[in-house]
């Protein structure tokens, strides 16, 4: 199951995975938010078996790592 987290003074929103075998909690999301940026500080797809992750300040998406990337103006951005 998927536990949701949002805090409204900080503006601070965060998924995290529970496995219930293990009783194991990952975050597979967490951002935070202001009238003019969005930043994403921890991502974890791993567990839902999708290589997409962050470590450090590198964005890893299967074989591809990408770092220091800003996108302005988008409204979403897909990865094939």
């Amino acid at each position: 199951p998927l536990k949701f987290e949002y805090d409204e003074n900080e503006h601070k929103l965060k998924y995290t995975f529970v496995n219930q075998i293990s009783n194991q909690s990952i975050c597979i999301l967490s951002m935070e938010s202001n009238q003019n940026m969005c930043l994403i500080t921890d991502l974890d797809l791993r567990p839902f078996g999708v290589k997409v992750y962050l470590e450090g300040d590198t964005l890893h998406v299967g074989p591809m790592e990408f770092r220091q990337n800003v996108f302005s103006g988008n409204t979403f951005v897909t990865v094939d």
